[in-house]
């Protein structure tokens, strides 16, 4: 049966709005076949569109979010690539300076938890697409207030897209990542992209890299543990001093306060990255693994207590394989043959 069309949703916004964001640089991409393209209309038509849709690429706003959705969908903007046993997540916006979009931020999300559950894959990487930008935060034109009622999106702990706290599809903790996590930062690293940085375990930066929390400068505040993970990395005026004003510092600056462990050459920046994640590969995985969630714990817990449980994991990893083996190993003056036992 025939659909009942609004006079309000006239067919030609259809053309006027999708040809102008498929033909915008940020957002071009190609429809691949009919089916494609069939469903693209049939969720343009079931979409809020507004009376008007100029021919620019500012008509995105006038498209509703499950539109944006499958759209998003459509272009992959997180890449994963494997070499030996390190998985590397590159962000790849590069026109948006690899700003993240909320379906953006449910691939990188999904990326993480991918490499994090692949037994073959023992230490993640993440960086950008090109050289201008690790990443600029949240798309703004893409990260408007959501319809839904916040309170009720609160306590649910499905988070798409579409979800009002989109942002928990970056936090770290709460997708308990077992495996260490090294940030490669090149060039910018801003909002979001700095608390990305923050999140991982290691951060390295290129020569140009910058950082900075500059929610408050549009009217935010970071709200995927940036707060909580500066005041723990730096002296509180110093954090306080880059929390308040949103300045977006340098990497000597980085350097200096312990923001990051090293600063290379650009063109070295990948390089040195897998460098430290193949030392760390080349350990034993329970070890690795049972040392990250003891420092990530310690944070919580005062300094007997978290004494008191770093005993007990050490008695956990006694009886193991791969202890028995890194002893041997030692004595026979050869490269131990971990196995995660």
């Amino acid at each position: 049966m025939r659909r009942d069309r609004s006079p309000h949703r006239p067919q030609h916004l259809f053309t006027a709005a999708t040809t102008s964001v498929i033909g915008s640089d940020d957002f071009r991409m190609q429809i691949l076949d009919a089916r494609a393209a069939s469903l693209l209309k049939e969720l343009a038509e079931d979409s809020q569109i507004g009376h008007r849709a100029p021919h620019s690429a500012n008509s995105i706003r006038y498209l509703s979010p499950r539109f944006l959705c499958f759209f998003n969908k459509v272009r992959q903007m997180i890449r994963t690539e494997h070499a030996s046993s390190i998985a590397t997540i590159t962000i790849a916006r590069p026109a948006r300076r690899n700003a993240l979009t909320p379906e953006a931020m449910v691939q990188l999300r999904d990326a993480l938890v991918a490499a994090d559950d692949d037994e073959t894959i023992s230490v993640i990487i993440i960086t950008g697409e090109g050289s201008e930008a690790f990443c600029a935060g949240a798309d703004i034109g893409a990260t408007l207030p959501s319809e839904r009622s916040f309170i009720s999106a609160y306590f649910d702990r499905r988070s798409d897209a579409t979800h009002p706290l989109y942002i928990r599809n970056i936090a770290f903790g709460r997708m308990a990542l077992r495996k260490p996590t090294i940030a490669a930062v090149n060039g910018v690293a801003v909002g979001g992209g700095m608390e990305i940085a923050l999140n991982c375990d290691m951060c390295l930066a290129a020569t140009n890299a910058r950082f900075g929390l500059t929610e408050v400068r549009i009217g935010s505040i970071p709200a995927v543990s940036g707060i909580q993970r500066l005041l723990r990395s730096l002296p509180r005026p110093v954090a306080m001093r880059l929390l308040l004003s949103g300045e977006i510092v340098d990497a000597s600056f980085a350097l200096q306060w312990g923001l990051v462990s090293e600063v290379v050459p650009a063109d070295a920046l990948l390089t040195r990255a897998n460098e430290l994640a193949s030392m760390i590969a080349a350990n034993a995985p329970l070890a690795v693994r049972t040392a990250k969630m003891l420092a990530d714990k310690a944070e919580q817990l005062s300094l007997t207590e978290a004494t008191e449980v770093e005993e007990l994991m050490w008695g956990h990893l006694y009886g193991t394989r791969d202890r028995i083996e890194g002893r041997k190993a030692f004595s026979e003056k050869r490269a131990p043959r971990f196995r995660g036992e």
